[in-house]
């Protein structure tokens, strides 16, 4: 199953000449200087190129190696849908560390990996599985904010520090470290700026929305039945450090400006995170009957926001060429 969903996802990114993601042209034309850089010069004029570790570079030395074989779109586009085979993975591997065999709530996390602020806004770096200081930095955040807060919950629980708390929080000091140390080429910050309570609304919708307004209509009613299905037939469980991760983690979007530093949409970062992690611990248990007919209203509600993405994909490939 897990095989046909990490399919179903990388499909689309093939549907398409061009894949519409708003800093797309930005990165390959990164990447591409960086791979050519010694073989013109003027690449070497304009631009210099610095061996300092810096964040949000996977797809450019992933992509400047893959571009040995292939043009720059399709190894952008290969990139990608690495990415996808990451994020997939991953959510099978925390599910499976969650309760100790595969779980079912993997797949439908895994459709999260196709949202607003990924394929809308461009940020598609920040909901890939690699939550790390190269992946993107604020993918490197989310992890520091989930192993902060479960090392906390496990210290007031037991009431004590222990040496394998300190060996949890050990490998994340190499990348706090070389950031530390970036200084001016953190970038400029911008100015710190707060969004109104229906902009809050309009962003906690980041892993639905759509293009259209009918699209948002139909996933809202299919998520509300699903709900009300749900709390009918179901019942739940969550672990409690995972509980409270994800209520920090809203609580966190919810108090963070949406401009912060040089990031946009900073507070819109935290809703993929919590989703994740509550969706991903979630342990839902129900009649088989009902409980089968509640998960395939469900694959067919995702499937059905792929197929409606892929068709508006395609719509506007057909503009752009």
């Amino acid at each position: 199953m897990l095989f046909l969903v990490t399919l179903a996802l990388i499909l689309p990114l093939w549907s398409v000449s061009i894949l519409p993601f708003l800093d797309f042209g930005g990165h390959v034309a990164q990447t591409y200087i960086l791979h050519h850089y010694n073989d013109v010069p003027l690449f070497q004029k304009f631009y210099d190129r610095q061996t300092i570790l810096l964040p949000n570079l996977a797809i450019q030395i992933v992509g400047s190696f893959l571009m040995n074989w292939f043009d720059p779109y399709t190894a952008t586009r290969i990139f990608v849908a690495l990415s996808v085979v990451v994020f997939v993975l991953g959510c099978h591997l925390f599910a499976r560390q969650v309760y100790g065999s595969p779980s079912w709530m993997a797949i439908p996390a895994a459709f999260f990996f196709y949202n607003s602020f990924s394929w809308l806004d461009g940020m598609l770096a920040a909901v890939l599985g690699l939550c790390t200081y190269t992946a993107h930095l604020g993918g490197f955040i989310m992890l520091c904010v989930f192993v902060g807060i479960y090392l906390a919950w496990r210290v007031l629980t037991r009431k004590k520090l222990e040496g394998g708390d300190v060996v949890l929080f050990l490998p994340l000091v190499p990348s706090l470290i070389a950031y530390g140390i970036l200084k001016s080429a953190k970038g400029i910050p911008s100015v710190t700026e707060w969004v109104t309570i229906p902009g809050k609304i309009r962003h906690a919708w980041v892993l639905f929305s759509g293009y259209t307004t009918w699209m948002d209509i139909a996933m809202f009613a299919g998520l509300v039945i699903l709900a009300v299905l749900l709390w009918k037939y179901g019942r739940f469980s969550l672990p409690q450090p995972l509980l409270w991760i994800a209520l920090v983690l809203f609580i966190l979007f919810a108090v963070f400006p949406t401009e912060f530093q040089s990031g946009a949409d900073a507070d819109t970062r935290f809703i993929p995170a919590a989703a994740l992690v509550a969706v991903l611990g979630l342990n839902v248990r129900s009649s088989r009957p009902q409980g089968r007919w509640i998960y395939i209203l469900l694959l067919c509600l995702f499937l059905g926001r792929i197929g409606a993405m892929t068709w508006y994909w395609k719509k506007a490939d057909v503009l752009s060429v």
